[in-house]
């Protein structure tokens, strides 16, 4: 009787901690809603480094998320 509470208990056990890993909740890698600014304002002339080495300017510049870039192309090809 010993030996087959120790299994029960082994096999519940296991089973707890197999589900108690699993999660329902979505995580920002796997819905893709990474977070990035709407616009990067760079002024010329100021250094920003990146992973392929330092960028610098030549004048002043913005840079568009694709979200934001794609809403001015539709505003664009709506207007009339």
């Amino acid at each position: 009787m010993k030996s087959l509470n120790s299994k029960l208990a082994l096999v519940l056990m296991s089973g707890l901690a197999l589900t108690a890993c699993a999660s329902n909740s979505p995580t920002p890698e796997s819905t893709m809603r990474l977070y990035s600014p709407s616009s990067l304002h760079l002024k010329a002339g100021m250094k920003v480094e990146t992973i392929h080495g330092t960028y610098v300017p030549q004048v002043d510049e913005i840079w568009h998320s694709h979200a934001e870039y794609m809403a001015r192309v539709y505003e664009g090809l709506t207007q009339k």
